[in-house]
């Protein structure tokens, strides 16, 4: 239920509900106590944004993804001290200055629930947590970050005041979709890796959200796929406008090396094997081939590895690793795969990937989704089917209205696969409807609406 707001409610009061949390942190730095509502308490508590409230920790249990162990804590250890920043500037751009819907919802306590709404990998776990505890919720966990769920999943529960949870809920949101579409994009890729038996690295690109690449890069980690280099200061790669600009593969790679020195790797993207070959004699450390058809690549990476592989240093051979990239995605993947070449990046990992879809529901005691997994049956899935894509769940035949009856002996039925747009289908003559079957011609029948062969 929204509380209803009282007309004698005080101005300083109202005002308090509409500060976002930059504006009551600059009240904390100014001297001024921002107004905290607690009716009926003789003391008001302090406000969530000038002593956040700190979540539980949570039991970390490993989880297993294919062949690489997970746990909640894992990757959150790797996050700069300016994290949380970065969190807090969410809020600035969505709350620069009143939380005018803040206001109506009031400071009841409430309970809210994350539903993950479509299968998929959760990342981004540590963000949301300090969404909300900026806002002084707290987060109990359902779900272990890197598990694979089905939906409706229920993944988290969030407590708090009710207008602190609707001031992140967006933020929240926003963020662990695309967190999780990019992990999801990553777990399928190493799937299709291990399946056929290949070595080598599946990395992503710099080529990421501006502002955003913190998460993104994150969520690389979770779906168990290598980050690439970070930024422009992990690792010098040179590509054509580089080389354009220098004038020569060698020039900018001495260039390089004059700068970076011994720490840094040197990457050199190639057009051609002679640009390969230009590459390595001048000393870069990863060759990478860019835009070459399958085969034609794995042909030129063989052949690089052999010609300047099988010799030893002295004698002019180099040691090298070959990147693959360009026009790879996850359906084209397997036929890059070749024991000579070390790395393939893809630039779809962040890319046009699809988000994963939640929503955040206060708990009203009743389902928010009539296909509401219980929690006897949200065990993560382990393993996944034979072919590199997951595949959709059987199609769902759903039965008319009782008492309609097809129009000369034909009709039509609706059928439905969640999360796609539902199909219709013609049936054939001799179709009779009733309260409980729907037969067919051939022995098929229609029992409670899904759809049976009998000896058809």
């Amino acid at each position: 239920m929204i509380p209803t707001v009282s007309r004698e409610v005080d101005a300083a009061e109202a005002l308090d509900h509409m500060l976002s949390p930059r504006d009551r942190r600059t009240s904390k730095a100014t001297g001024q106590q921002p107004v905290t509502a607690t009716p009926n308490a003789a003391v008001s508590a302090p406000s969530p944004h000038i002593i956040p409230q700190q979540s539980a920790p949570l039991v970390q249990v490993p989880r297993n993804l294919g062949n690489t162990t997970f746990s909640r804590s894992r990757f959150q250890h790797l996050l700069p001290p300016s994290w949380k920043k970065q969190v807090s500037e969410w809020f600035h751009e969505d709350i620069p200055v009143f939380d005018y819907g803040g206001f109506v919802v009031g400071e009841t306590e409430q309970v809210a629930i994350l539903y993950g709404k479509t299968k998929g990998v959760i990342a981004g776990m540590p963000f949301f947590e300090e969404v909300f505890r900026q806002c002084g919720c707290t987060v109990e966990w359902l779900i272990e970050e890197g598990e694979y769920f089905e939906p409706i999943r229920q993944c988290a529960r969030v407590r708090g005041k009710a207008r602190f949870l609707l001031m992140g809920e967006r933020v929240a949101l926003n963020m662990i979709a695309r967190a999780s579409g990019i992990a999801t994009r990553g777990y399928r890729l190493i799937q299709i890796k291990a399946r056929h038996g290949y070595k080598g690295l599946i990395a992503g690109t710099r080529k990421t959200t501006p502002g955003f690449r913190m998460v993104e890069k994150y969520a690389m980690l979770v779906g168990g796929v290598d980050t690439h280099r970070m930024d422009l200061s992990s690792m010098i790669m040179l590509k054509d406008n580089h080389i354009w600009s220098q004038g020569s593969i060698t020039s900018a790679v001495q260039m390089a090396r004059q700068v970076g020195g011994f720490a840094l790797k040197i990457e050199v993207e190639c057009r051609t094997e002679d640009e390969a070959d230009e590459a390595i004699a001048a000393g870069a450390d990863i060759i990478m081939l860019d835009n070459f058809k399958p085969e034609e690549m794995k042909e030129t990476a063989k052949r690089l590895k052999e010609r300047w592989g099988s010799r030893s240093i002295d004698q002019g051979g180099r040691y090298f690793l070959i990147e693959g990239s360009g026009g790879i995605n996850e359906e084209t993947v397997h036929q890059y795969f070749c024991p000579d070449i070390d790395v393939l990046s893809l630039g779809s990992l962040t890319q046009s990937v699809p988000h994963i879809d939640f929503s955040l529901k206060i708990d009203n005691g009743k389902p928010h989704y009539k296909d509401q997994h219980k929690e006897e049956h949200t065990e993560a899935i382990r393993a996944l089917p034979a072919t590199h894509a997951m595949p959709d769940p059987p199609p769902k035949l759903s039965k008319p209205p009782t008492g309609i009856q097809p129009a000369n002996g034909s009709g039509t039925l609706a059928v439905e696969t969640p999360g796609k747009v539902p199909r219709v289908i013609g049936l054939p003559g001799g179709i009779s409807l009733d309260d409980d079957d729907i037969a067919l011609q051939g022995g098929a029948s229609i029992n409670g609406g899904e759809f049976e062969l009998d000896n058809a």
